[in-house]
């Protein structure tokens, strides 16, 4: 049973905090090239400190002389760092295997991965220019911009959903369940864990109340797959197929990061559709997956 695996190998208390402290100072470690970067350009432009933290703080990295591009660069690129440490550190730590954290098969499931991030970036693109008017999005296609883009996006984004999921959905939710043997117990706390962590995001600002319920109705539709279908290899698909939608097809301005995709649309009108969207796609993802790989959903 994938939720239980962390009954495997040594378990003994410092080991956990050890292994927390590891993946935080390797998160942190992982900003220091976008925080080099930007105090270069600091220098360069001759801000005052205030103008540059103002700057930071508001995510304004235009005004800093860093495009679209480079910033979604060195954003995804805060997650290697992260990555490394889960997979070859934090197993080191606990003497488990990589795969452990990631699944109950013998081997990744490449198919549910698939499985998972095209069903799920295919629903995102229909549903969405579904429910948009024509005038809520603007067609901003720049071939120049978009190549490099991809072949960031294409190599990082999966790097970075991975991460995320091996760290809350892999790491933690094993974790909590060793503690309380109680799975529905721990799937509502990974759930909020992994909701709550994203609302320090600067488009809640827009609308906490709106995003929130979106956000808690992802995390737990991908948890509970985790559960039942005893691996990570369809969450980390969905949330690859989510993250590529965002940075491919449609950027929304305001956003913590945009690129320049081929649609973009306003913060607050991708706010206004987030619950419908989020919302069906889970629901639809979810039958498409329950009848494919006939699950069973008690827990």
């Amino acid at each position: 049973m994938f939720i239980a695996q962390a009954k495997e190998g040594d378990n003994r208390w410092w080991k956990y905090l050890f292994a927390v402290l590891t993946i935080v100072a390797s998160f942190l470690l992982g900003q220091v090239p976008l925080l080099l970067f930007s105090y270069y350009k600091k220098i360069k432009l001759g801000l005052s400190d205030d103008q540059f933290f103002d700057y930071l703080n508001s995510l304004n990295y235009t005004a800093l002389g860093i495009s679209e591009n480079t910033f979604f660069l060195l954003i995804m690129a805060t997650f290697v760092f992260t990555f490394c440490s889960v997979i070859y550190l934090v197993p080191k730590i606990h003497k488990r295997t990589f795969l452990s954290f990631i699944t109950s098969r013998k081997k990744f499931d490449y198919n549910r991965f698939l499985a998972g991030l095209f069903t799920w970036l295919i629903i995102a693109i229909c549903i969405t220019f579904l429910v948009l008017d024509a005038d809520q999005y603007m067609f901003t296609f720049e071939l120049n911009k978009f190549i490099p883009l991809a072949i960031i996006a294409l190599i990082l984004v999966p790097m970075q959903s991975a991460t995320e999921e091996i760290v809350y959905r892999g790491f933690i939710m094993q974790s909590i369940y060793r503690l309380l043997e109680r799975k529905w117990v721990t799937l509502i706390i990974v759930t909020l864990l992994f909701a709550l962590s994203h609302a320090f995001n600067p488009e809640f600002e827009n609308g906490f109340v709106t995003i929130i319920p979106a956000y808690l109705i992802f995390s737990f539709t991908i948890t509970y797959i985790t559960v039942i279908d005893e691996g990570l290899e369809i969450p980390i698909g969905i949330h690859a197929g989510n993250n590529l939608f965002v940075a491919l097809i449609l950027s929304a301005s305001g956003a913590s990061v945009t690129t320049p995709s081929i649609f973009t649309t306003s913060i607050g009108n991708l706010i206004d559709i987030l619950p419908i969207l989020l919302g069906s796609l889970s629901l639809i993802s979810f039958i498409l997956f329950k009848f494919k790989y006939k699950w069973k959903l008690a827990l």
